[in-house]
C-alpha cells in the first residue's frame, strides 16, 4: 500500500492543523484511482505553491487528468477535446481544490468550517475555488442575490479576503507570491499551448 510521506516532518510535532489537511489528503488518497492517487501524493501541505506546482508537473497528463476528474474538473468536452492545455493551469487548480477541502473561516459568520469533496457550496471565491460555508449569514446573502446572479456579482473568501485588505495587511517590501495570487495570474496570463505529446506518456 503507498505511503503519504512527508519529509522534514516530526509526526510527534505536527499542529492541529497540519494534522487535519493530512487527514483530507488521506481521505482523498483513499478514494481516488492509481493515477489519481500518483498526483494526490505528490502535494504537499507544508511547502510552498511553487513546490507543490513542480511535483505536480511531474505527473504525466493521464494522471493529471484523472485527478482533476476524481475531483470534479470537467476535463475534456463532448468532442473529447481537452479544455485544459497547459500543465501549469491544471497543476494550479488541482492544488487550489485540494486546499479548497482544508479547514478555513468563514467570511460572513467567521466561524471555522471544512466542506467536503462531494458537497455543492451555495458561492466559490473569484480567486481560488473556496467553496462557502451553509450558514444563515451566506444563505441570506444568496437569497438577496436573487436566483439568477447580477452581472459582475463575485464572492471572496475569508483567506482572499485578508490577503487582499491592504489597509490591514499591507504587503511587505518582496511580496511573496501567494495562493490568491497564482490563481489570477495563471488563469489570466498562461497562453493555452497543448502539452507535447512526449509528456503524455506514462511515466515508469
Amino acid at each position: 500500500r503507498q505511503s503519504y510521506h512527508l519529509s522534514g516532518c516530526c509526526s510527534g510535532n505536527m499542529s492541529e492543523l497540519y494534522q487535519k489537511q493530512i487527514a483530507v489528503i488521506g481521505g482523498l488518497l483513499n478514494q481516488s484511482d492509481v493515477n489519481a492517487k500518483r498526483v494526490l501524493s505528490g502535494y504537499n501541505p507544508t511547502v510552498k505553491y511553487e513546490a507543490n506546482k513542480a511535483s505536480l508537473k511531474k505527473c504525466n497528463a493521464a494522471q493529471l487528468e484523472a485527478c482533476a476528474t476524481f475531483l470534479g474538473f470537467t476535463v475534456r468536452n463532448d468532442a473529447n477535446e481537452k479544455l485544459y492545455r497547459n500543465q501549469d493551469i491544471l497543476a494550479d487548480r488541482l492544488i487550489l481544490k485540494i486546499e479548497s477541502l482544508f479547514e478555513t473561516q468563514c467570511s460572513e459568520c467567521s466561524q471555522p468550517y471544512q466542506n467536503k469533496l462531494d458537497d455543492t457550496p451555495l458561492l466559490t471565491c473569484t480567486l481560488c475555488m473556496q467553496g462557502s460555508h451553509d450558514c444563515n449569514q451566506i444563505r441570506t446573502k444568496m437569497e438577496a442575490m436573487g436566483e439568477i446572479k447580477p452581472a459582475g456579482t463575485s464572492w471572496l473568501c475569508f483567506g482572499c479576503l485578508d490577503k487582499n485588505n491592504l489597509a490591514l495587511n499591507p504587503p511587505p517590501k518582496q511580496q511573496r507570491r501567494t495562493r490568491t495570487y497564482s490563481a489570477v495570474s495563471e488563469a489570466a496570463s498562461d497562453a493555452l499551448q497543448p502539452i507535447p505529446e512526449d509528456r503524455e506518456e506514462d511515466e515508469e
